[in-house]
């Protein structure tokens, strides 16, 4: 984990996009909760938690986002269909304004609403969801997280997941069109 003091450029309070391959030992029994990236603590210091959990009603591997803003927790779920079994996944999840989209594997699982998170004290942890010493320990792999102050576009997320190997945050750059902003890869 790394302490808020000593970390800049984690308190993510607008959009962002949180990222990470993630090959699961064990995700089988109903409620299991896996922290994959997260800055949720204490009950006045949550920001915000990517997670995986089993799901309690159908056999397969829910992926969440939770924002805190100091007064509610907002919760994103969206399923993926099926377990994840023994194998490597890339997990995403874009937050741009109050719009939180899933990702695996490059492929959109949805959309729903969440507010800004707080600025909270809180560490930054990977593979612990951060709140008791044991809760929501990652019982598994985790490779390659990325955390971005943006909203990474769909195409972003695609070239992530079939680079394989990923792409470092300095290999984009953003540049002013009359349309708006274009990102180009600089690979």
């Amino acid at each position: 984990s790394i302490t808020d003091a000593a970390q800049t450029g984690l308190d993510l309070t607008g959009d962002f996009t949180l990222n990470a391959w993630v090959n699961l030992e064990d995700l089988e029994f109903p409620g299991d909760e896996y922290g994959v990236i997260s800055k949720f603590n204490t009950a006045t210091s949550k920001q915000y938690l990517f997670k995986l959990t089993e799901d309690n009603g159908t056999p397969e591997t829910d992926i969440s986002l939770l924002t805190d803003d100091g007064g509610a927790t907002d919760v994103v779920t969206k399923g993926n269909g099926s377990d994840f079994t023994d194998a490597w996944y890339m997990v995403t999840a874009v937050k741009s304004g109050t719009t939180v989209e899933i990702f695996v594997n490059g492929t959109s699982k949805g959309t729903g609403s969440a507010d800004n998170a707080q600025n909270a004290a809180t560490p930054f942890t990977i593979g612990h969801q951060n709140q008791a010493a044991d809760y929501g320990m990652m019982d598994g792999l985790i490779d390659e997280v990325g955390v971005w102050s943006r909203a990474l576009g769909s195409d972003e997320i695609s070239d992530l997941y079939n680079a394989g190997a990923g792409l470092a945050y300095n290999s984009f750059t953003t540049t002013a069109t009359s349309s708006g902003s274009t990102v180009q890869d600089l690979n």
